[in-house]
Parts: C-alpha cells; structure tokens; sequence
C-alpha cells in the first residue's frame, strides 16, 4: 500500500481555470481551481487517479474498483477556505486551510504479520489489502491541515508551482502529523 501511496504522491494535477482570462486570475483563483479539480472529480484528476490503480500492482480487480470508489469519496468531500495570498513580484503564496478525510492512522500503523500469513508461511497480500481497504471505506474522521501554496508567473499567467510530498500527502488525507 505504501508503494501505492507513493504513486498517488507523485502525481501533481496541474489545473488551469477555464471561463476566466486566465491573465485576469488571480493566485488564489488558481488555488481554488486547483483544488476545486478534486472536489469536482474533474477529468484530469479521474485520468491520474486511473493511471495511478492502473500500476497498483498488488491489487486485484475489485481492490482496485474499491479504491477508486474510497479516493472518489475523499476527493468529493475535501473542504477548503484560503485564508491568506501574498505576491511579490512574479512570486506568490497561498495559504489554505483544508479539511480531508484523516486516512494517516490507517497508513501509519504497523500491523502484526501473522495476522496475514498463510499456512505455507508466506504473506497473503490479497488479505492484507482487503484489511486496509475495509479501514479505508470506515474513516468518517476528518482532519485540517494548513497548506502554502507557491506560485510563479509565467507569461503574464499565475502557475501553481508543483506541490511537494507533504502538501499532496495533506490534500490526500495521508499526512503523518
């Protein structure tokens, strides 16, 4: 799984606002169309979403349904308020407060290996992700985090710079806090 979640952390969406001259937007508006891409399970997302369980290797087919359907759930229900934006220059900061499912229990509990190792000794993989999978559709529990997010000018257009490991981590529910 944890192979699993590194995928998904690699997988920065870049979405720009549409309807609005892009030159007219301001950082905060890319922030908000950013994250407002997961809330509205744009097309993009579900395509790295897709592409991402298409790797997950140690999944079989409806493990791999059942977490679409679990990022899904989490994608829809993020929250968000942006509480600050600063520019300077061509540079930019956006400070959000977001509110996401809080998966990091889950995630970073160490669970006993006999719990599921076959009888020949060897470890039953299927189990296991059936296990997590069963605590992963369960989490009711939300946590807040505060994210910064930089941006650059390029041409005249705000662009989110790519987010780090930790911010995906928060916007994923993952986080170790």
């Amino acid at each position: 799984m944890k192979k699993v979640l590194t995928l998904l952390l690699l997988l920065p969406i870049f979405i720009t606002g549409c309807g609005k001259d892009k030159k007219m937007e301001t950082p905060s508006d890319k922030v908000k169309n950013y994250l407002d891409s997961y809330i509205n399970l744009d097309d993009n997302v579900l395509t790295d979403l897709d592409d991402m369980i298409d790797n997950m290797t140690d999944y079989n087919d409806n493990q791999k349904e059942r977490y679409k359907k679990i990022m899904k759930k989490h994608y829809e229900n993020i929250s968000y308020e942006i509480k600050s934006e600063r520019v300077d220059d061509d540079v930019a900061t956006v400070a959000v407060e977001i509110e996401v499912f809080d998966y990091s229990p889950i995630i970073n509990n160490e669970y006993d290996e006999e719990d599921f190792t076959l009888e020949d000794g060897s470890y039953d993989v299927e189990k296991f992700n059936d296990f997590e999978l069963d605590l992963f559709e369960k989490v009711d529990k939300k946590t807040r985090y505060t994210i910064t997010f930089n941006l650059s000018k390029q041409d005249d257009v705000w662009v989110i710079d790519e987010p780090d490991d930790i911010v995906i981590q928060k916007i994923h529910g993952i986080y170790a806090y």
